[in-house]
């Protein structure tokens, strides 16, 4: 049975609503948010998820411009790398190698070593992950309402603060486990029965 984030709570259903704002009443409901979409069921979810998947499906693409479990859970590394090193912490870490770029920096000599050392082991692409996430969870434990209001639209593509980065991170973190369990689905089920 397919893996499924849960859909039904108030501040997920916040998190996931195109074009959601964070007002000042609201940015501690959605960091609780965010702490039990990221830390807790979700993520812990969706690793299950993948390793009771076939190897051979996690890499398969449903359709080519499509991407994999597997390319999808690459992507979800360098994005929490991204939203974690360059816009929350705004530090010159060195990128993990395993994540993957959308098609639209795949061209950007600043992200040149993102996907340099491309990997399929579910195992490996979860532990860089995480490894990221945790340092994620270290800043959000910390972060304070200064620090969520602080402006961020010069390096963020438009978030804006600290705050809708994490939120922007939550979104899209469900949007690709979504994507991801979709591919896996697809190629299941080629024939669509």
């Amino acid at each position: 049975m397919p893996f499924r984030a849960r859909p039904e709570a108030r501040e997920i259903a916040v998190l996931a609503s195109p074009g959601a704002y964070i007002d000042n009443a609201s940015i501690y409901s959605v960091m609780a948010a965010v702490m039990d979409i990221e830390a807790c069921e979700v993520r812990a979810g969706f690793a299950v998820f993948l390793r009771a998947a076939e190897p051979d499906l996690l890499t398969a693409r449903p359709i080519p411009t499509q991407w994999s479990a597997v390319e999808n859970l690459r992507h979800l590394i360098f994005a929490e790398d991204l939203y974690l090193n360059r816009w929350l912490l705004q530090n010159n870490e060195p990128w993990c190698k395993l994540g993957l770029l959308p098609a639209f920096l795949a061209d950007d000599s600043h992200y040149a070593d993102v996907g340099s050392q491309p990997c399929e082991d579910i195992e490996t692409l979860l532990a860089a992950w995480e490894a990221i996430h945790t340092r994620m969870m270290a800043f959000v434990a910390r972060v304070t309402t200064e620090e969520l209001q602080r402006d961020t639209s010069q390096i963020d593509f438009g978030q804006g603060t600290a705050g809708k980065i994490l939120q922007g991170l939550a979104m899209h973190d469900l949007e690709h486990i979504r994507q991801a369990e979709a591919a896996l689905a697809a190629v299941s089920q080629p024939d669509g029965g």
